[in-house]
């Protein structure tokens, strides 16, 4: 193998803490606005609000047959099914190394204590299941796009709002969260946007390049032929019924090639019989003259 992959490769790069701790508050801040949620993907409409907040009984369920109608029950039936219908081929090389399919990313649960939750979920396709103290942010932004549809158990949300009143205290933060100082109630989106500091600091529109469509060939395309003849289709039309055996404009051709058959017979057998033909008029002018007896005499 050419360049093969060495063991000592920087495969990892260090990242700050409190980046990382800021990429984790805004996906989580981005789960509660419908409109990011929305555009990801998730089908919400059933819904009745975000953030979806259940209580902890949840945790307690085991089957995965009672998991499936509880999601049911939420208003999750659309997206289970968009999320069923999106398992398809990959389509590169992928699929020969053990990653032959590819599914869309689901609803994500975030529970507080594994009483069974884990075993439950674990079997519906596209869901995933996660402890509120080891929050990802691979899972909250899958693909680096925020918006992810989060179920949260009541004792999750409630740890979350006891970290999030710590960190605003400023009192220190204990050892395994990565929660920031995160912003969880919904932000007014278009009020910051039309603000007079972002709109201060935003590039001007650029406006798109003139675009000139491509000149077409009008032999192959008949739209073309249309602007340039409009009697074209009717014109295709004839020709094609005058190919066509049985109809009335394949008569009138067929007549008029007899015709005209018999008008090259009568001119040939007028103008093309006897010694005045062409061909005659040309191979006579290779034969050879019998010599006259004056000049046969002077020659001897």
């Amino acid at each position: 193998m050419f360049s093969p992959t060495k063991t000592w490769r920087r495969w990892h790069r260090k990242m700050p803490v409190g980046q990382k701790r800021h990429a984790v508050a805004s996906a989580l801040a981005a789960s509660s606005l419908v409109p990011l949620v929305m555009a990801r993907g998730h089908r919400i409409a059933q819904v009745s609000e975000l953030p979806l907040v259940v209580s902890d009984g949840l945790e307690s369920v085991t089957k995965t047959k009672e998991a499936f109608e509880t999601l049911k029950k939420l208003g999750l039936t659309e997206e289970l099914t968009r999320i069923a219908d999106s398992k398809k081929i990959r389509a590169g090389k992928g699929k020969a190394r053990n990653r032959r399919y590819v599914m869309r990313k689901g609803p994500m649960v975030i529970f507080n204590e594994d009483n069974g939750i884990v075993r439950a979920f674990r079997n519906i396709p596209g869901i995933e299941t996660i402890n509120v103290t080891r929050m990802n942010i691979l899972r909250l932004a899958p693909g680096g796009h925020f918006g992810r549809l989060i179920l949260w158990t009541e004792g999750a949300f409630r740890k979350l709002s006891a970290i999030y009143g710590t960190l605003k205290s400023g009192a220190p933060m204990k050892k395994g969260y990565t929660l920031p100082r995160a912003q969880m109630e919904n932000a007014d989106i278009a009020r910051i946007i039309n603000s007079t500091e972002v709109q201060s600091v935003l590039r001007p529109k650029i406006e798109a390049p003139k675009k000139f469509e491509p000149k077409k060939n009008a032999l192959k395309s008949k739209t073309e032929m249309e602007k340039l003849n409009p009697a074209a289709a009717e014109t295709m039309e004839l020709h094609r019924r005058q190919a066509t055996k049985g109809t009335p404009e394949y008569a009138a051709v067929q007549k008029r090639k007899a015709e005209r058959k018999e008008e090259v017979k009568a001119h040939r057998k007028k103008y093309k019989t006897g010694d005045d033909t062409f061909y005659k008029t040309l191979m006579r002018a290779f034969e050879t003259k019998k010599a006259a007896p004056e000049e046969e005499k002077d020659e001897e």
